[in-house]
């Protein structure tokens, strides 16, 4: 087997057929619920927008709401485990104390 030799040029962009392709998977479930999930997307977003426009909320304070309000909607849709702090915790057996040893 022939060695590479670490002076040979890289083209810098491959092939249009070489590119590997990479696809998003397919959402579970029907459009429908598709739909009604992206207008409750849509609506949390568009109350974000008439909050600062309107109600003169500052720019950090819309999106900290905002930033939280969609990551709670996602927790909420996400199936399975989920991260520390979340749902029902873990039970630990109580802690035993160790024996005192004698002092001399």
């Amino acid at each position: 087997m022939p060695k590479k030799n670490p002076n040979e040029e890289i083209p810098e962009e491959l092939p249009e057929e070489e590119v590997p392709k990479v696809a998003m998977a397919p959402a579970p479930g029907p459009a429908e619920d598709r739909e009604a999930n992206w207008a409750k997307v849509d609506a949390i977003v568009v109350k974000a927008k008439e909050s600062y426009i309107v109600g003169g909320s500052s720019l950090n304070d819309v999106l900290d709401s905002l930033i939280a309000t969609l990551t709670d909607m996602k927790t909420a849709e996400a199936p399975g485990m989920r991260g520390l702090g979340e749902g029902p915790g873990m039970e630990f057996p109580p802690e035993v104390p160790p024996e005192e040893e004698p002092v001399v």
